[in-house]
């Protein structure tokens, strides 16, 4: 991990209030959303994206929630593109350095 310590991450995880903007592009003229995530449009589950990798983050980091290989494989399925981060940036004016942390 680059630098961020154990309070980052927290207040990071604590800010994303999983609005899921960061999690799918944009609406187009052919009336459909368009998938931003590649892990998340392919495995189609809440946490293989950004706002449920967030909640598992918080979980471990909480004590509430024990590691296991599905979690695991859930987080280390993401291929860090940073599109996440660039939309999550673009719409919350929010810092979140997603792709730090879930590195």
């Amino acid at each position: 991990m680059s630098g961020l310590t154990k309070d980052d991450i927290m207040r990071a995880i604590y800010h994303c209030v999983k609005c899921k903007l960061c999690s799918i592009a944009s609406f187009h003229p052919r009336e459909e959303w368009s998938p931003l995530c590649p892990s998340g449009a392919y495995f189609g589950f809440q946490a293989f994206y950004a706002p449920g990798k967030m909640e598992i983050f918080r979980e471990l980091l909480e004590g509430r929630m024990d590691r296991s290989e599905g979690l695991i494989d859930a987080v280390f399925a993401c291929t860090l593109c940073g599109a996440c981060y660039e939309k999550c940036r673009r719409v919350s004016k929010v810092e979140i350095p997603l792709v730090e942390i879930f590195e």
